[in-house]
């Protein structure tokens, strides 16, 4: 079941948390056995209440009620939509129904959607690069952070207590067991550094140099932040750990020596030829990471992305089906060429065939423009000798 939390993070900043453990694929593709959360905002001041993102479309009553017990509706002046993907808009509609004094914020591109979506066309106010609306004294100020991951992505930052809220920005899947990261236990932290890595990868990596950017940009701004409060996942007290981390996987930094090997079989020959090379390996100091689909196991495809990501050699073993590379391995092969790049990783390609090659070819077709350096490619009819895969180990550790 799903559950909410309410927690006051500052003296007038509510964390309203949705935290869904019933989502098996999110965006109705990636595997998150962990669970997500969904991080809405409550500002409190003398003057009125924001609401700052929503929750996701079918959670919108719940939504409203946690508001209900923390300020009356007639007290919200602001609806703040960072972003209008229906995990943090999909409450909207039923909050502008009942929260009657409220104005929704967000960027051109996001009221737009919102009436696209939902039909909610009224009381709303596109809000510019760097403009500030007030609630009495207090100040929220917007800024466009554009392919964060949709071009509508604005970031509002909270002047007095020095919070930036960033939607999808610096979110991570997992339902953490404390509100802030720097508060989890040193096993759940490693925990959410995988899911943070994986979140990125998986929602966020097709725009990495957006992402280097965004940062340069909020640099620049110089502004003073004491948290950072994403849609998904974790705060975070300590921002520069989480900025530095999105820096890393915006400039797309390998990790060095990391072999990830990736494969389909559909009955043993490139399995055997895996499991030879991964002994070899073993043997010369090198531990890889491995994904298989085969008869008896699949792994996920998040978790496979994942692992992509950031690797400095990739094996990538898949057989020709129908005339064709197979259809699981043509299919991780253009998601990660949509989610990443080849430039700093090497690529080995092995390919098994019965009547006539012909997956190595699509490999290296699907793959020919994402720059990676081609190690080498082990194609072979039936089953290959243990001699040129030994042979192949050699040549990826030297």
């Amino acid at each position: 079941m799903v559950k909410t939390i309410v927690e006051k993070i500052t003296r007038n900043v509510y964390l309203l948390r949705l935290d869904d453990d019933q989502t098996r694929y999110f965006e109705a593709i990636w595997e998150i056995p962990e669970g997500v959360t969904y991080n809405s905002y409550l500002i409190t001041t003398s003057e009125g209440a924001a609401v700052i993102d929503g929750w996701k479309k079918g959670y919108g009553e719940l939504h409203l009620e946690t508001i209900r017990g923390i300020v009356d509706p007639g007290d919200v002046r602001y609806i703040v939509v960072n972003h209008t993907e229906p995990d943090h808009s999909g409450s909207i509609k039923t909050l502008v129904g009942s929260l009657k004094n409220a104005t929704i914020l967000g960027h051109n591109i996001a009221i737009s959607l919102l009436n696209a979506f939902y039909g909610v066309a009224e009381r709303v106010k596109p809000v510019n690069d760097g403009e500030a609306v007030g609630l009495g004294e207090e100040v929220l100020r917007f800024y466009h952070t554009p392919w964060l991951h949709w071009p509508d992505t604005i970031f509002t930052y909270y002047e007095k207590e020095r919070i930036l809220f960033t939607c999808d920005a610096f979110g991570s899947y997992g339902i953490p067991s404390k509100i802030f990261y720097e508060d989890l236990p040193v096993a759940e932290k490693e925990l959410f550094n995988r899911y943070t890595r994986k979140y990125f990868a998986n929602i966020i990596g097709k725009h990495a140099e957006w992402v280097v950017k965004n940062l340069d940009k909020l640099s620049k701004l110089g502004l003073k932040i004491d948290v950072i409060a994403p849609s998904h996942g974790p705060l975070h007290r300590e921002p520069n750990r989480i900025i530095e981390l999105y820096r890393e996987l915006g400039e797309r930094r390998v990790v060095k020596g990391k072999v990830v090997v990736v494969y389909t079989s559909m009955y043993g020959f490139i399995n055997e030829a895996v499991e030879i090379l991964v002994d070899e390996l073993r043997k010369r100091g090198v531990e890889p990471v491995i994904h298989r689909f085969d008869d008896k196991e699949h792994s996920l495809i998040s978790e496979v992305i994942t692992d992509l990501y950031d690797a400095e050699t990739i094996v990538f073993g898949a057989a020709t089906y129908d005339a064709d590379l197979y259809p699981i391995g043509k299919y991780i092969l253009e998601i990660m060429k949509a989610k990443t790049k080849g430039v700093g990783k090497r690529l080995v390609v092995i390919s098994s065939y019965g009547w006539g090659p012909v997956a190595a070819k699509k490999i290296k077709d699907l793959t020919s423009d994402m720059g990676f350096e081609i190690v080498d490619t082990v194609e072979f009819k039936g089953r290959t000798s243990e001699a040129r895969i030994r042979e192949l180990a050699s040549k990826i550790t030297s």
